[in-house]
């Protein structure tokens, strides 16, 4: 059952083969490849867990009802508050 939920987060999507660009950008910011390199290989890596991050956040609020939407609702408005502050912060 554990292993099905998973396999089902993990390769629900035909994004899953953007998967390997994770590391690849970690490692390409370790051996300093190139501003333009680590971009767009963040870039990548950012677009299957956003679409991830999505689909179990409709799935809380599926199995949850009423609350889980207002819970998600609060976890949404602190997501992008706190993702403001680190661009700002990032930025200076």
């Amino acid at each position: 059952m554990v292993f099905e939920n998973v396999r089902q987060v993990i390769f629900g999507t035909k994004l899953f083969v953007l998967f390997p660009a994770i590391p690849m950008a970690f490692v390409a910011q370790r051996y300093s490849y190139g501003r333009p390199w680590i971009f767009a290989l963040s870039l990548i890596r950012l677009t299957p867990l956003a679409e991830r991050l999505s689909f179990l956040t409709e799935q809380i609020a599926y199995f949850t009802g009423p609350t889980g939407k207002l819970l998600i609702a609060f976890m949404m408005i602190h997501l992008a508050n706190n993702s403001m502050h680190g661009t700002i912060y990032f930025g200076l």
